[in-house]
């Protein structure tokens, strides 16, 4: 099967093809109109849904597929969720996942590729340079906004554990306004999670602290995310959207990954954990036997 010569990335680049491949098959023009009439709901749908839903077989969607230049249909998949993904509202997306016969099959499955990707992401220059940041500059600046800020407690935790220096912020915060005052630019990481829908008060700040200087890191879901274009290093990590709010367990792996590589390069990590371990059991921190209540 020879591959498709024009990547792509859009919405008109997939119109585009589908015309060339449906040219002369009233099946594949058949399944072409449907993509692109109904391309939000597709993401929620399984091969054989859409094959049942306009009368083909499986067959023949994977075929189409396959000839648009993709793996399979899950790998088209893949591909239109990065191209249509941020605009998909919450109502939506209970509306599809609603309507889905095979919704958790096909949510898990998707995830489960997901992490499966973390194998070549670790591997890459960006990530290593990123790695290395976090684990020697003076100040590592975790920033996001809305539901990807729901990523930055797990991350501020685990962070703290190894080293000092690490801030969370958010909009709302003082210091959100206030994060390019009395810095060490030189010695200062932005790191910024965002993944779809991207908030725009996330890119303006991420876009005014590159114009200040700053260097900046990007934990995202694809080369097209808005906040790429600031960033030294950029983090592509896949999420599911097929579902009524996007799961994060992929970017969350990634996190742990990330802290434990960092745990490698922070000279005399060993004692500050067995010095939190200690404080952690004289304040009793943690439920046990010696805290817990009895009936004596």
């Amino acid at each position: 099967m020879k591959e498709k010569e024009v990547e792509i990335t859009t919405m008109e680049d997939l119109v585009g093809r589908m015309l060339e491949v449906s040219a002369d098959s009233l099946v594949y023009q058949k399944i072409a109109a449907y993509v692109e009439n109904h391309h939000m709901e597709l993401i929620f749908m399984t091969a054989g849904e859409l094959a049942a839903r306009l009368s083909v077989s499986q067959a023949s969607v994977s075929k189409f597929f396959i000839a648009l230049g993709y793996k399979g249909y899950a790998d088209f998949l893949r591909s239109l969720q990065k191209m249509v993904g941020k605009e998909i509202t919450a109502p939506q997306r209970y509306y599809y996942t609603s309507n889905s016969s095979h919704h958790t099959d096909d949510v898990v499955e998707k995830e489960v590729e997901n992490l499966r990707s973390l194998k070549e992401l670790v591997q890459e220059a960006a990530y290593s340079k990123v790695v290395e940041k976090v684990a020697s500059r003076k100040n590592v600046i975790l920033l996001s906004a809305r539901m990807s800020a729901t990523l930055l407690p797990y991350m501020k935790y685990t962070l703290d554990k190894l080293r000092d220096g690490v801030e969370m912020v958010t909009p709302g915060q003082d210091s959100w306004d206030y994060l390019t005052f009395n810095k060490d630019k030189a010695q200062t990481l932005i790191l910024v999670l965002a993944f779809p829908r991207y908030p725009q008060v996330l890119v303006d700040k991420a876009k005014e602290l590159k114009e200040a200087g700053f260097d900046l890191a990007v934990i995202t879901d694809s080369r097209f995310s808005p906040l790429c274009r600031y960033a030294s290093e950029n983090l592509l990590v896949p999420t599911t959207v097929s579902s009524i709010f996007d799961l994060y367990s992929t970017p969350m792996t990634l996190l742990n990954l990330l802290v434990t590589d960092v745990s490698r390069k922070i000279p005399d990590v060993q004692n500050r954990l067995d010095q939190i371990e200690k404080q952690d059991t004289q304040r009793h921190n943690y439920y046990g036997k010696a805290t817990s209540v009895t009936n004596d």
